[in-house]
């Protein structure tokens, strides 16, 4: 998990994302140091969390620093401004680690490394988000039954792991969306081989595969590359080369209709992109890191609910009059009145980021603000930091409050990135999330936190989870 955590790193409010007109000499250095004898990984690596908080403190009052770790020169940038300023940088790049090890796993290569101001790059990137938000319009009826169902056997049960239950009902719901349940065969087996691919990404890039006196030793990275090989070709292409075959025995495809992202990816047109372009961004959405995003908001989120009997009683009576009094079934009718709902998705987001940092490197000489940013550096935007920002979100920041957001004008949280790299899925998770909630509100009167209410110390390894997971009774 630590492996994981530091390839991840490693690899409108306006700070200045490249202040032109500022002259030299009111430049100035980052604070810190990032000499080669001041590695610190692992104290970084031992709790990211508090060694970002310390040393923002200690060096420039939570503002932006600079320290050697795992040998690269790296700089984190702490407040909201100071992460949107390099996060917006056209120097500043997504992080190339990932190149050598993913560009295998994935089979293009330009959409993991820092080529992120291409034209393809930008293409590839409108055409999965656009898909995307395709299958969140299209699938919301779907997706809310599945969700339904799901509740259902949730309140039969003693005690729910939330993490673990949610992250299950993701994985499932996600191959329905990206590949479509009429396009799916074997769900076992592309469960098991996209288990696989996923290991791969956390393992060192060694692709070894021989037998010896009969039996076989492989890396897993080599069964990474296999699991790619055959995900490629016996689900995404099998898939489509069935919606060909339909065309030609019944004279029309599905045309969309089931809302599969890979449908969509198919017949979008602007961009057109290429058989093998399509089974690239498939297998980077078919990561099972979604599963565990969601999953871990979903925790947070319904932690906070447990903790807070007014607010989930506000949620409640609101479903309940949207759904109830006024007789809405359309669900993405109901989602555009739940407007209580959307404030705890954007705080749970806010107070919980899935993710501690997104990982960049300065490609030339730069600046963020009036820091001299020197070339060949690495960048750190803290999440969790820049979240809990005083000067944008209230004297409150670091206190879970949903009201802040009934008059947020331009703010907005970072947990989804920002810029070029923005997450593609917001849409499609955030969508997720409000699903789940609805559903679990209607079969469920009562909810009580089993889990420890005091410690809720968390980690990233690297999606967040709380150290003493959340646990909680849901009751009819």
């Amino acid at each position: 998990e630590y492996t994981l955590l530091l390839l991840y790193l490693f690899g409108d409010m306006k700070f200045g994302a490249i202040e032109r007109g500022l002259s030299s000499s009111s430049l100035v250095d980052i604070p810190g140091n990032d000499s080669l004898l001041s590695d610190c990984s692992l104290t970084f690596l031992n709790d990211p969390v508090h060694f970002t908080k310390t040393r923002s403190q200690e060096l420039n009052n939570g503002e932006l620093f600079k320290a050697r770790i795992a040998g690269h020169r790296t700089i984190f940038t702490c407040s909201y401004n100071a992460c949107i300023s390099a996060l917006e940088n056209t120097n500043i790049h997504a992080s190339p680690l990932y190149a050598s090890l993913l560009s295998a796993l994935v089979g293009d290569e330009s959409l993991i490394t820092h080529s992120d101001h291409s034209q393809k790059w930008n293409s590839m990137h409108r055409a999965a988000t656009n898909a995307l938000s395709l299958a969140a319009d299209t699938l919301g009826n779907f997706m809310y039954n599945e969700f339904c169902e799901w509740a259902q056997n949730l309140v039969k049960m003693d005690e729910v792991w939330v993490y673990e239950s949610v992250k299950e009902i993701v994985t499932e719901i996600l191959l329905d969306v990206l590949i479509g349940k009429q396009h799916s065969e074997d769900r076992q087996e592309t469960r098991s081989l996209l288990r696989d691919h996923f290991r791969a990404a956390t393992s060192a890039p060694i692709n070894v595969s021989t037998s010896v006196f009969g039996a076989l030793i492989e890396t897993q990275y080599s069964r990474g590359i296999q699991a790619k090989d055959r995900l490629s070709k016996k689900v995404f292409i099998a898939a489509i080369e069935k919606e060909n075959r339909l065309i030609v025995e019944s004279g029309h495809r599905c045309d969309g209709r089931c809302g599969a992202v890979l449908c969509n990816l198919s017949l979008s047109v602007d961009p057109k992109l290429s058989l093998d372009e399509i089974v690239s961004l498939l297998l980077v959405l078919c990561s099972s890191l979604i599963p565990k995003t969601l999953a871990a908001l979903m925790s947070c989120a319904m932690r906070e609910l447990c903790l807070d009997k007014d607010l989930l009683q506000n949620v409640r009576t609101e479903i309940h009059q949207v759904m109830k009094v006024e007789g809405i079934v359309d669900i993405d009718v109901v989602l555009q009145r739940v407007s209580v709902l959307d404030r705890i998705c954007l705080e749970t987001a806010r107070m919980y980021p899935p993710l501690f940092a997104c990982p960049r490197i300065s490609m030339k000489s730069t600046t963020i603000g009036n820091y001299r940013v020197q070339q060949n550096m690495r960048c750190l935007a803290i999440l969790p930091a820049a979240n809990v920002d005083e000067k944008v979100y209230g004297h409150d920041a670091k206190t879970f409050n949903v009201s802040r957001w009934e008059d947020a004008g331009c703010m907005d949280v970072l947990s989804f990135g920002f810029g070029s790299r923005r997450c593609v899925g917001r849409t499609l998770s955030e969508k997720c999330i409000k699903l789940m909630m609805i559903a679990l509100v209607n079969v469920s009167s009562e909810w009580t936190l089993l889990s420890e209410t005091g410690n809720n110390e968390a980690k990233y390894l690297p999606v967040l989870a709380f150290k003493q997971p959340v646990k909680i009774s849901l009751k009819q």
